[in-house]
This record gives structure tokens, sequence and C-alpha cells, in this order.
């Protein structure tokens, strides 16, 4: 891993990453429009012992009034500031694809910021992944795109991979800083 030698905080950044009774503190981005079943409490297929996850619903592209993935999907606000500059986003959580699309984004809504993507399968898998960013006050995407993510440089703005239509859960979602060192 590219990052090792980072000293992690312990403290969990988001609200209600685990949605043991709720989806409190998740919403779904899309600017003005508004999909208000693309979010749901899932309480029968969770990862391990948990008593509820968050399955998300992607739409078509075609009825998205933005198709960036830095732009649409679930979204959580982190609780608090972090130093850009010494600082970065480590998070830890299991998904698993529940149709052909297998890849899933995660980055800063709006983007400022690193992204990663990683391959889902049918069945639950734990990811640990690290992004950087530019700004101190957060929220983070999960979305799903139509092929892996292949970072910065030219041809890799927003339109390089557009947001796939497709459906998933997160469960166990788990969020703190990372200093660099």
């Amino acid at each position: 891993m590219a990052h090792l030698g980072l000293a992690q905080t312990d403290e969990n950044l988001i609200r209600n990453g685990d949605f043991e009774d709720d989806i409190t503190g998740w919403v779904f981005a899309n600017f003005t429009k508004r999909f208000p079943d693309a979010l749901a409490w899932e309480e029968k297929d969770t990862e391990g012992k948990s008593r509820g996850a968050l399955k998300v619903t992607m739409p078509a592209p075609e009825a998205l009034e933005e198709k960036s993935p830095w732009q649409t999907g679930a979204v959580c606000t982190l609780l608090g500031k972090l130093d850009p500059e010494t600082e970065v986003i480590k998070i830890k959580f299991a998904a698993k694809s529940l149709d052909e699309s297998p890849f899933l984004f995660i980055t800063r809504l709006h983007g400022g910021g690193g992204g990663q993507s990683v391959e889902l399968e049918p069945g639950w898998k734990k990811f640990e992944v690290i992004i950087s960013t530019a700004h101190a006050d957060n929220a983070l995407v999960f979305t799903l795109i139509g092929k892996p993510f292949a970072g910065a440089g030219p041809g890799a703005g927003p339109g390089a991979s557009p947001v796939a239509e497709g459906a998933f859960l997160l469960d166990n979602v788990e969020v703190t800083t990372a200093k660099k060192k």
C-alpha cells in the first residue's frame, strides 16, 4: 500500500456508519434532482452480524442531472475538519455488488481531492482506501462507475469515469484521518 507510515487517528468522523437502526446521516446527491428511492435501509443482507446496511440504487445515467462521480451518489458528511496539508482520509468499509456494476468509487463530494475505486463482488468484501483532499470541510460520496478510476492526469476529469447504473450494499463504514509522515 502506498500510504504506509501514516499515523491513524481513531475517532470515526461520520455519523451512522454501521446502519444498525436506519440510514440517518446519509443522503443521495445529484444537484437539484431528487431520487427518493436511491437509498434504503437493508436489514436482511448485512455484513457479518450487523443489524443493518445501506442499499444504494444508482439511477440510469440519462435520468441524472449530473453524471460525474464527484457529484452523484450516497453521501456522508465528515464530523469535523481536517488539515489537508498534514492529513488524509482513511476509509474502511464492507460492500457488495447487487448486479453487474462492479466498480465502486469513493471520493470527496464536488471533487477537489483524490479518489479511489474498488472492484465489488457478489459477496461481502472488506476494503480500506486512503484519499487526499485540498479542503478542510468534507463530505464523501460512494458511487458506481463503469470502469476503474485511473486517477489524475490528462483526460481524467469528471467525464473520464461517469457514474453507472446499478445497486450495491454498504456496511460498517469507518472514516478516520491519518497523519502524513
